[in-house]
């Protein structure tokens, strides 16, 4: 994904400086589903700032090492598709803040001869993965899809992560309260999948494998299958409709009986704010949230705080949230949840009155004095 080095150097308006300056740099990590999202804002606004020498590297190393180079201070942000653990939190003993700043989504991809639409139920897929079902034309599968024509007996190749990722734990999350007698590896980032599945490491190995080898079956963030072109089952959501990710409605207003509150701060928990499964209509079942962490008082980073936090703002501004989210195949947040993330970006203190760019491509009501 590319914001586009024009558009974004137009609407980003970094302001030059008149004389040279030493590289300041912000350096951030974590997610490699939100690699490109990330890391094609830094690019274009590290080179628009060529002369106020603002540098923004960003290192997809996954969100649990993301995570932890944060907290250690190795990071001076982070960026995750789920939050902190309570424990990971407090345990930092300073205020952090976790601020939503963009929607995705996981699909189920597969690659069947023909690419027939495929419809799966919570119970089905579980078994599916599980390895309980083990072909193309088990009576389930079929009873779903009466019009699915596959060579008979034909052995289904289920693709899995060995290593951690938001993926595992949103489709978990959602078997757990859709097929609970039927799913049994547990809700988490890492599952512990039958011998049979065939492994593989990171989001884009598990789309590039199902790409490249039919009869095979995975979940993974939606964006990177997508560009692929590669072919996603439909499921239901809560009200029973079935949806691929590309049907489904990602503007939270429709929730039917579901509730989903941010917390009170950036600062506070987010354990419990899960966008799995909610109610609506047309809501797809499988959304997640891209997080950025940041320390709450930057005063201590120079240059450095400043440029964290108006990057940060710089994530909620027009172009980014408009081209930005559109090439990369995400979500706008809705617009209570910019206002949140700018007011928590707001609180962050810096002791540099340093400015890198205009009014014009942060968040609104975002402030630089």
């Amino acid at each position: 994904m590319r914001l586009g080095l024009t558009l974004l150097s137009l609407a980003a308006g970094l302001v030059v400086a008149q004389a040279a300056h030493p590289f300041t740099a912000v350096v951030g990590g974590g997610s490699t589903a939100l690699q490109n999202y990330v890391a094609a804002i830094c690019d274009n606004a590290t080179q628009d700032s060529n002369y106020a020498g603002l540098y923004l590297p960003y290192y997809a190393v996954g969100v649990s090492t993301g995570q932890n180079s944060f907290l250690s201070l190795d990071y001076d942000y982070g960026i995750g598709d789920y939050p902190l653990t309570d424990a990971q939190a407090g345990g930092a003993y300073r205020p952090i803040l976790q601020i939503p700043f963009v929607l995705s989504s996981t699909s189920i991809f597969y690659n069947i001869t023909g690419n027939p639409k495929l419809k799966l139920s919570p119970s089905v897929l579980a078994q599916i993965l599980q390895g309980n079902i083990t072909t193309f034309d088990d009576p389930a599968i079929l009873k779903l899809n009466p019009t699915l024509s596959v060579p008979k007996d034909q052995h289904i190749t289920v693709v899995g992560r060995s290593d951690s990722g938001a993926a595992a734990q949103i489709v978990s999350d959602y078997l757990s309260r859709t097929a609970p007698s039927d799913w049994k590896l547990g809700v988490n980032k890492t599952l512990p999948w039958p011998k049979a599945t065939h492994l593989v490491m990171g989001n884009g190995n598990v789309t590039g494998f199902i790409n490249n080898n039919t009869w095979t079956i995975g979940f993974a963030d939606s964006s990177g299958g997508l560009k692929l072109k590669i072919t996603e089952a439909s499921i239901p959501n809560q009200l029973g409709t079935y949806l691929t990710s590309k049907q489904g409605n990602y503007s939270l207003s429709d929730l039917g009986n579901s509730t989903l509150t941010l917390p009170t701060s950036a600062t506070s928990s987010f354990a419990k704010f899960n966008t799995t499964y909610l109610g609506g209509n047309s809501t797809y079942p499988l959304i997640s949230i891209g997080y950025a962490y940041s320390n709450q008082d930057l005063r201590q980073r120079g240059d450095a705080g400043a440029g964290v936090k108006q990057l940060l703002a710089y994530f909620f501004g027009p172009v980014v949230l408009s081209k930005g989210v559109q090439d990369a195949g995400l979500y706008k947040p809705p617009s209570s949840w910019i206002k949140y993330g700018v007011n928590a970006i707001q609180s962050i203190t810096v002791k540099s009155s340093k400015v890198w760019f205009q009014q014009n491509s942060v968040g609104p009501g975002f402030s630089f004095s």
